[in-house]
This record gives C-alpha cells, sequence and structure tokens, in this order.
C-alpha cells in the first residue's frame, strides 16, 4: 500500500513538474514569436542579416584535393555549409519550417501538461493520459522522420543552385535514430501505462 505523505510527494512532484512545463511553454512561444514574426521583420527590412546553415556531407576530395595519402581514406565527415540566399524561396521555406517546428514543441508539451494536471490531480491512472503519451511517442517518431526527410531534400534543393556546382559536398542524410529511438521508448511507456490503467480498473471493480 501507497501511504497517504508518499502521495502526497508525487502530487508535488508532478505540480512540480507542471510549473517547470508552464514555463519552457512561455519561452518556447517567446522563441517562436521572436524567430516567426520579429525576426524576418529585421530579416527583410536589411536590420539583420540573413544566413541559412544547411548540413552537409563532405567528401574526400575537399579534404584532400590532391588525393588521399597512401593508406589512408575518408569514410564519413560532415559539417554545415552556411550562407546568405539570393532569392526570397529559402526565406519563405525557413519560415515555414520554424512555424512547425514551434507549433510540433508546443503541442508536445501540452500533452505531457495535460499528463501531469491529471497525475497532480490524483488521477495517474486516467484513462486518457495512456492515449497521449502514445499521441507523444508517435509525434516524436514522425516528427524525426520528417525531419530527417525535410533536412536532406532542402539540402538537395540548396545544393542544386548554379553556384554550388562543383563543390565537394553533397545533402546529408541522418536518419535521427536518437528521435526514433526516444519515440518507440515513449510508445513503450504508453503500452505499460495503459496495462496499468485496465489493472486499476480492474481492482477498482473487485473492491
Amino acid at each position: 500500500m501507497v501511504s497517504k505523505s508518499e502521495t502526497l510527494e508525487r502530487r508535488g512532484l508532478a505540480k512540480g513538474l507542471r510549473v517547470w512545463l508552464d514555463l519552457l511553454t512561455v519561452l518556447v512561444l517567446l522563441a517562436g514569436v521572436a524567430l516567426i514574426v520579429v525576426w524576418p521583420i529585421l530579416v527583410w527590412t536589411g536590420t539583420e542579416a540573413y544566413e541559412i546553415t544547411v548540413p552537409v556531407t563532405i567528401h574526400e576530395s575537399a579534404i584532400f584535393p590532391q588525393g588521399a595519402p597512401e593508406g589512408l581514406s575518408l569514410v564519413e565527415s560532415m559539417g554545415e555549409l552556411k550562407f546568405t540566399p539570393e532569392t526570397f524561396g529559402p526565406k519563405l521555406l525557413y519560415w515555414v519550417l520554424s512555424l512547425a517546428v514551434v507549433t510540433i514543441l508546443v503541442y508536445g508539451i501540452l500533452l505531457l501538461r495535460r499528463i501531469l494536471t491529471t497525475t497532480a490531480a490524483g488521477s495517474p491512472f486516467h484513462p486518457s493520459n495512456p492515449k497521449r503519451l502514445n499521441e507523444l511517442g508517435w509525434l516524436i517518431v514522425s516528427t524525426s522522420l520528417l525531419a530527417s526527410a525535410t533536412v536532406y531534400l532542402a539540402g538537395r534543393w540548396v545544393l542544386s543552385s548554379p553556384r554550388f556546382e562543383g563543390l565537394p559536398v553533397s545533402p546529408l542524410f541522418d536518419l535521427g535514430q536518437g528521435g526514433i529511438f526516444t519515440g518507440l521508448l515513449v510508445l513503450v511507456l504508453a503500452a505499460i501505462w495503459k496495462e496499468a490503467v485496465r489493472m486499476a480498473e480492474d481492482q477498482a471493480l473487485t473492491v
């Protein structure tokens, strides 16, 4: 049996985490407003310089223009290509992607906050919590996959410009294993939580 003091301690922890999530939500929203509203105005008015950074795979010829020394080969090298765009397209693409990132972050934080709200209210096994956690897991997995594909396609688009012709780099394809693994862990936790909810409901019916 869980003592009353332990229950109160858990509720207090949930409330504390919810406060931190509220603070994080405010910070994300402020950063989103600055990035999506203020920053483009500064860029388009010429107040601030505009640069784009694209992750790329660096070819061996970039490191060894005359060929690699004997017995030495470059297996894989990653870097970042920073440049000032000449057209409006990359600016618009960056703005749209920034809006999507901020939206996904806020939604994910809201899902966590709802879980902590029910936990702080004394209902950690609320039937909606496993569903919210499952949704969060799929959100992380799908976002990681979409982000990887978007970065790769954006890199291909940028590097297709004649100004980068002959540059010894190519678009970087990174599957985002860290995000996918995190999302899968959340999905496993959601499945365990769902089973815990079922057991709690069965126990309540037998009392």
